[in-house]
């Protein structure tokens, strides 16, 4: 009796639900995609370099936000890639793309 009841829980519990219930639900999350703003222009026409400390400063920050900025452009560029791709899967899979 044991053997038997093993057996059916055996059978039950290894499939899992496939037996009985329908087909699993289609994937249906869509990533975002994101813009990137413009990257900010510096004019130096009437600037002099190394008179005032505070605006050598604020040029040097100036430099290393647009260096931050490229690099998350980079970042943004590569997920909006596979955002896309992954997107794409997704409108196939629910029939979207026709």
């Amino acid at each position: 009796m044991k053997r038997a009841f093993l057996l059916v829980a055996m059978l039950l519990v290894f499939p899992g639900c496939n037996w009985f219930g329908g087909k699993h639900p289609k994937m249906a999350e869509v990533w975002p995609v994101y813009d990137t703003p413009k990257k900010p222009v510096l004019k130096m026409d009437g600037i002099k370099v190394g008179q005032s400390p505070e605006l050598d400063k604020m040029i040097k920050n100036l430099y290393d936000t647009i260096g931050y900025a490229d690099a998350l452009k980079i970042v943004i560029d590569t997920h909006n890639k596979a955002a896309k791709a992954h997107n794409h899967l997704v409108e196939q899979e629910l029939g979207l793309d026709k």
